[in-house]
């Protein structure tokens, strides 16, 4: 059960040990899946190379962030305090080992950290140093929970569920991942000063980075793990440490400082931080824990909405109530929000328990979202904890509220939001202004004079402000779709949401994605309904139909290839670009969730460059698009897919030929994505005159091995973006390449999954593990309700060849060439094709 802290106020009581959203499939929790620890490692370090905000005074920061203590009358002297940490040693062991037993030092009436415990934590004993098991080396724990923390199992990860702060270790001082400049360096100067080291290839700052990386995470899931608002962190490299401290806007990092020549500084901190309230030490002191009966009640609620979305029972109906509770883990949030009705504010409480979304990153919204008890009226709704940007002009709720009033189809119901009041403990707290609400920090010190630059010269932070609002829709994100018809129906369902903003309201949603359309059973209809959520993003168009606030916006996957190009970061988004995201929604769901003829190695690959591909320009701007708009112009990847679904490859065929029509080269007079209107026509008809799928649901596998390769750079001489169709052949201009049957060939050996999911023939186990070079056979369709996993297509096979090839090329060769385009007539007519410069990997 979440502990707590005990006090005098029980509503001032940390809570501990929340759960994390967990996988529907497997029942593990959602990103925690060490198999893509290494990706997700790297893109902690990319984001903290972003957000890090330093070098800052170490008394500054100890007097900014912690309340003064109590005079030190029963605090150990600190002269000498870490003489035994050394230097440096061989092992962590030679760090952890005296390092503890001089932060847990205390006599009869005297301690360093009165009130806390420092614990060497335990590794699991398989796997011991594989990423996505390890654990930081020390942990700080309640002295009432350090018992619960020991008698846990090694595998867990208690460590973190009750961590009131970490440190992070390091064998040698020059495996610092930051480097403060030097003491003489004139303050105008200091933000061309790189305060983050190199990341290059040679295998010491691999090593550093990734053992940075770590330390991001192990944030990153305590904060998902309690109830907080910021964290605390320690990182120390042989005798010299930082501190840290970490919130949803990015992180605050001191300068390097020697235990040996100043342990005052590192046992003023812990004296401080030993005496700091729960809401100085950055827990959600708003948040408690649930009684037996507020559970009882939750699980009840839960279990009746469930019931009447899904209509299941039994084994299927306990898995389905495990997605929202876990037992023994229920919490109650306020929402403060102002009454329009009655005037003044007014306070409803929610019982909540397990989320089905828990953030993965540091930085952005860091939003939970749960399926919550209202305690007045007792029904299911959805509450959304989020961290809004104060650079956003209006609140979600806002949004929601006009789109409501104005009748805009397929948008969920609101029922109230408000941000989160700050808890203020003491006139003695160190809440660091005059906010009246929850804030991050981080981003009011980029200014300050000892700061320094990071990832050439830019620190991109915002400040956000701590928010919830409730919703009285409640469904399942479009993955759960049962089929391709559910899958058809719930995406034009969003589309018309997303015309009748455009119409009624002049809005456009900026951010369509797999996660922002729920599903909705509602009584008597067969299907369920498509509701589009998540209007955070959302803004208002002018008379040319170009968004009011420039800039990208959205999941990256997802986002228009336009605005995926650097040159168009400050680009104001339109109709079509969400038009275009919506196509790549239906797309994205079908290769992962629909028959097709691809393997699990084709289907990673295109998955990874169509969706995932980015890489970073000098000015530090994400940059991609490459295979969107290699699709958009000849089908570089999607021509040679067979889904089983006739309609649904009738579909993509239609949707992807429209889409093609408006692209530059095109004919004017030819576009038909330009007016919505072609879309909606072609899309209501089809649904009325075509029998779709119902159940043909299916978990395509991809190959977690090449996300680590593209992520990690682990191939980081032959590097290069997708290939890219500037123009396309007369040919394909004039006949769109089209998902055919017919070019496929026969078909003549079958290949099916066994409940561990590995092929069960022998020859389907050993084309498993065959190299991507080797084209092999396709495979026929099984039956009607079979998992597949049928073989590379030919072609795209010898494509993907070619662009090896091509990489090859450019790693021994100079930074950029001529990409190869589709079209060689246009070569002869002499016309540009785009050049792209082509960064190494880092």
């Amino acid at each position: 059960m979440p502990a707590m802290l005990g006090s005098a106020d029980p509503h001032l009581q940390p809570v501990y040990d929340t759960p994390l959203a967990i996988d529907t499939i497997s029942l593990k929790e959602r990103g925690m899946d060490p198999d893509y620890a290494q990706a997700h490692n790297s893109q902690h370090l990319e984001g903290l190379r972003r957000f890090a905000v330093g070098p800052m005074p170490v008394r500054t920061f100890i007097r900014d962030f912690l309340p003064t203590g109590p005079s030190g009358v029963n605090a150990l002297p600190s002269k000498d305090a870490f003489c035994m940490v050394p230097a440096q040693a061989s092992t962590v062991a030679g760090i952890s080992a005296p390092l503890v037993t001089a932060l847990n030092a205390r006599t009869k009436r005297q301690a360093r950290c009165p009130g806390l415990e420092f614990v060497r934590t335990r590794m699991p004993s398989s796997q011991p140093k594989f990423l996505g098991y390890m654990k930081p080396h020390i942990a700080c724990i309640l002295t009432r929970n350090a018992a619960i923390v020991q008698e846990a199992e090694p595998a867990s990860r208690t460590e973190l569920a009750y961590s009131e702060l970490f440190i992070q270790l390091s064998v040698d001082s020059a495996h610092d991942f930051f480097n403060d400049p030097p003491s003489d360096l004139p303050e105008d100067q200091r933000l061309s000063h790189s305060f983050s080291l190199p990341l290059d290839d040679s295998l010491a700052a691999i090593k550093i980075g990734r053992t940075f990386g770590r330390h991001v995470a192990y944030a990153v899931e305590i904060l998902s793990r309690q109830a907080r608002a910021f964290l605390f962190s320690l990182s120390i490299a042989g005798s010299t440490a930082r501190l840290f401290r970490w919130d949803r806007s990015g992180c605050i990092v001191t300068e390097s400082f020697s235990l040996h020549d100043e342990p005052e500084l590192l046992c003023d901190f812990l004296w401080r931080f030993a005496h700091a309230s729960t809401a100085d030490r950055g827990h959600d002191c708003a948040v408690r824990v649930a009684t037996l009966e507020e559970e009882k009640i939750f699980r009840d609620a839960i279990k009746s909405q469930v019931m009447t979305q899904l209509d299941i029972s039994g084994e299927q109906l306990e898995k389905a109530i495990m997605e929202h509770h876990s037992p023994g883990h229920a919490m109650v949030v306020p929402v403060t929000f102002v009454d329009l009705t009655e005037g003044g504010t007014s306070t409803r409480h929610y019982t909540v328990s397990r989320p089905v979304v828990s953030p993965l990153s540091l930085c952005g919204h860091g939003t939970k979202g749960y399926w919550a008890v209202d305690h007045d009226t007792g029904r299911v709704v959805f509450l959304k904890d989020t961290w809004r940007s104060l650079e956003h002009s209006d609140m979600e709720g806002d949004t929601i509220r006009r789109l409501n009033r104005r009748d805009v189809r397929n948008v969920p119901l609101l029922s109230c939001f408000g941000d989160v009041p700050e808890v203020r403990i003491s006139s003695t707290s160190a809440s660091g202004g005059t906010d009246v609400y929850e804030c991050t920090r981080t981003a009011m010190y980029t200014s300050y004079p000892w700061a320094c630059g990071i990832n050439r010269g830019c620190v991109a932070t915002t400040k956000r402000v701590h928010h919830r609002m409730v919703l009285d829709t409640v469904g399942y994100t479009l993955p759960r779709f049962r089929g391709t018809d559910e899958l058809l129906h719930a995406t034009y369902d969003a589309f018309i949401a997303m015309q009748d903003a455009l119409t009624k309201d002049s809005s456009i949603h900026r951010d369509i994605s797999i996660n922002n359309i729920i599903l909705v059973k509602h009584p008597g209809q067969r299907n369920r309904k498509g509701y589009l959520i998540d209007w955070g993003s959302s803004c208002k168009v002018d008379d040319a139909g170009l968004a009011c606030e420039p800039g990208r916006a959205g999941a990256w996957p997802f986002m228009s290839w336009q605005m995926q190009r650097s040159e168009n970061i400050n680009r104001k988004q339109t109709f079509m670009d969400d038009m275009e995201s919506l196509l790549y929604v239906v797309l994205y769901c079908a290769l992962l969730w629909l028959p097709h003829n691809l393997t699990e190695r084709t289907l990673t690959s295109i998955i990874r460059d169509m969706f995932e591909y980015s890489t970073e320009v000098e000015t530090g701007v994400r940059h991609g698009g490459f295979g969107k708009a290699s699709n958009a112009g000849d089908r570089f990847y999607t021509r040679d897919i067979e889904f089983r679904s006739a309609a649904l490859q009738e579909w993509l065929n239609t949707a992807m030929d429209y889409h093609q029509t408006s692209l530059p080269w095109q004919e004017a007079s030819l576009d038909k994505w330009s007016d919505p209107s072609h879309l909606h026509t072609f899309w209501a008809e089809f649904l009325e005159t075509h029998t779709l799928e119902s159940d043909d649901w299916v978990r395509n596998k991809l190959d977690p091995r090449l996300h680590w390769e593209r992520e990690l750079g682990i191939s980081s001489s032959t590097s290069s973006p997708p290939p890219v169709s500037t123009r396309p052949s007369e040919s394909s201009r004039s006949q769109p390449a089209r998902l055919t049957r017919s070019s496929l060939g026969k078909r003549k050996t079958v290949e099916r999954e066994g409940p561990s999911g590995r092929a069960t023939t022998k020859r389907a186990r050993a084309l498993t593990d065959q190299p991507a070079a080797k084209p092999v056979r396709r495979a026929k369709f099984p039956p009607p309700g079979d998992v597949i996993v049928p073989r590379r297509s030919q072609r795209i096979q010898e494509r993907l060849l070619s662009r090896k090839k091509m990489e090859s090329e450019l790693a021994r060769g100079k930074g950029s060439r001529r990409l190869p385009n589709s079209a060689s007539s246009s070569r002869a007519r002499g016309q540009r094709i785009e050049r792209i410069s082509i960064a190494p990997r880092k």
